[in-house]
């Protein structure tokens, strides 16, 4: 049989196989005119120009400690509009266990360059260009809903690990946080 008629038969690829994370370094920060607890942050990806990410961590991070931090984030969702600023990214964060704000994930140290496309231990990452559809957008509901760190503080997503795929690749993303909640 024609692998590629089989394969685009089996329906889309898993969850977790398409959402890109990628890494980035906050290039600068500011409070959200219109809300107290949303951060306008810039992000350098290694596109053009820095990627406008909306966040909410305004209560937990002062916007002046941000710029030079590396980060992970969510790169091929739908833009969206968060209280009037087009945000083009999810930044990923952990939250602990009771439910507080942890930290922002970083990239681990050899995958750090900015714009690096990180994936899941074995797994072969098939990238939505844009998750927009009904479909997709269920899909990264149900991939953020079950990332999590473990008591190690590997992130993990049904135990397939977090990885780096920069130059020597295949470091885990640790978090500090131990059981947490990525998302």
């Amino acid at each position: 049989g024609n692998n590629a008629a089989a394969k685009s038969n089996s329906g889309a690829a898993p969850d977790y196989a398409r959402v890109r994370i990628t890494s980035g370094r906050i290039v600068a920060a500011e409070p959200h005119p219109e809300s107290d607890k949303l951060l306008v942050t810039s992000v350098e990806c290694g596109e053009e120009e820095p990627r406008k990410i909306v966040a909410g961590i305004a209560a937990h991070v002062s916007p002046s400690s941000l710029p030079g931090t590396d980060v992970l984030f969510c790169s091929n969702l739908k833009p969206a509009r968060v209280v009037g600023i087009e945000s083009n990214g999810m930044l990923l964060g952990v939250t602990k266990e009771d439910g507080t704000y942890g930290e922002l994930l970083a990239p681990p140290p050899n995958s750090n360059a900015p714009g690096t496309h990180l994936g899941f231990e074995g797994v072969d990452m098939q990238y939505d260009d844009m998750m927009k559809s009904k479909g997709a957008v269920k899909a990264f509901e149900r991939f953020i809903g079950e990332l999590k760190t473990d008591a190690d503080g590997n992130v993990n997503y049904e135990g397939k690990a977090l990885m780096g795929r920069g130059e020597g690749g295949g470091e885990v993303v640790k978090s500090g946080v131990r059981n947490g909640k990525v998302g």
